[in-house]
């Protein structure tokens, strides 16, 4: 067992490593069960994630045999999450023996497509045995009815049409689970008939297919349940349907929620991002809200924290916003697509010769033939990129 003394200096530890940041140490050490952190990038969400899951391993906090689930809807904040908690939680707790294999019996770290395959891997044969086998499976979309029928499956132009209007109206939100259950049904027939049998699934499947599964066998939603006791969702506001769906169906009234976003990043709403998600999470969930004011990332940059403060006072106060004086950004303008991507390419391996230790990041609307002629000037130029556009899966 741990003491008091023992906590109050693990307690110190991370206030060291938080610089004493009040915010970060009330999210850290809250003893509500459901909180949800709400900031800017560069403001710490995933440090506090990290020594939030170290603090409760060290204080005993998860109950034997069991464990905690954190997912994403980013594959990118997948991998950080679980290289942070493989490589720095023991650092973090010193004296504490966390080995990586320990850490692994304790912590699940992925996004929601890998989590829904780790399931179906074990159990998906009770629904299709090719889903035993989903390892070899290829991911395909389904909203491009072109795309489909490229494929060669076999589906007639309607059931083609059919499927891709399925898929659209998912990203539209305006189909759900339970209240359009025999649309989720003939859907996964189709996937059975004409996908399973080419060893193709649809991401959209991946979803379905835990959702059904745990429909069908509520013995197994309730191990999942019991299994884990702490949830934790990172770039909550990217949250599309089909995920809500799995977070709801995997809380139980005592679950531990704890949820990391920010509402004005929300990127990913042309594939489904369920628009005011963390304020309905919060009422509907019964979450205190902790928000995140210090941007570190821009500490040494007034211009863009002023950006930030602007636009969330405007983001805020609609109808009436209140802004400081102007912040000054430089922008470029370019004639041609052609122009633009030379500009980038230059710039980016300027910078990177420099500062060989940060990261960029290029922010775009959707996929294009213009994005893809810039992915293709980046791997002529052997400049590593990671392409964070949805489709990947973390195991």
């Amino acid at each position: 067992m741990i003491d008091d003394a023992q906590i109050e200096a693990i307690k110190e530890k991370f206030a060291i490593l938080h610089s004493n940041d009040s915010e970060h140490l009330h999210a850290i050490f809250s003893d509500n069960n459901r909180i949800i952190v709400e900031a800017p990038a560069g403001s710490g969400k995933t440090r506090i994630l990290i020594s939030k899951i170290a603090y409760n391993i060290v204080t005993n906090k998860i109950p034997q045999h069991k464990k905690i689930l954190a997912l994403t809807f980013s594959v990118n904040a997948a991998y950080k999450i679980k290289k942070d908690v493989a490589t720095n939680l023991p650092t973090l707790t010193n004296s504490y023996n966390l080995s990586p294999s320990y850490l692994n019996n304790i912590v699940t770290v992925t996004n929601f497509h890998g989590f829904a395959r780790r399931v179906l891997k074990k159990y998906g044969y009770l629904l299709n045995p090719k889903l035993g086998e989903i390892d070899a499976l290829e991911s395909v979309s389904d909203n491009n009815m072109e795309d489909l029928h490229y494929l060669g499956l076999g589906l007639s132009e309607s059931d083609l049409q059919w499927i891709t209007n399925f898929s659209r109206a998912i990203i539209s939100n305006s189909i759900h689970f339970n209240k359009n259950y025999a649309d989720f049904v003939r859907y996964l027939n189709y996937v059975d008939k004409y996908f399973l049998p080419k060893n193709k699934i649809t991401f959209n499947a991946y979803l379905i297919y835990l959702l059904q599964l745990f429909s069908v066998y509520p013995n197994l939603k309730l191990f999942y349940n019991q299994l884990y006791p702490i949830i934790i969702v990172d770039e909550f506001q990217d949250t599309n349907s089909l995920s809500w769906e799995i977070i709801m169906t995997l809380i139980l009234p005592d679950s531990k929620l704890w949820f990391f976003g920010d509402p004005l990043q929300r990127i990913y709403g042309f594939i489904g991002a369920i628009e005011n998600l963390m304020q309905h999470a919060k009422e509907y969930l019964h979450m205190e809200s902790v928000e995140l004011h210090t941007n570190y990332r821009f500490k040494d940059n007034p211009d863009l924290l002023r950006l930030d403060r602007n636009i969330r006072e405007c983001a805020k106060h609609i109808a009436n916003p209140s802004p400081e004086s102007d912040a000054l950004v430089q922008t470029f303008a370019f004639i041609t697509i052609e122009e633009e991507n030379n500009w980038l390419i230059k710039n980016i391996k300027g910078f990177l010769s420099v500062n060989t230790n940060d990261r960029l990041a290029i922010l775009i609307k959707q996929r294009s033939k213009d994005i893809s002629n810039l992915v293709d000037q980046l791997n002529a130029e052997d400049i590593k990129f990671f392409y964070a556009l949805f489709n990947q899966m973390v195991t």
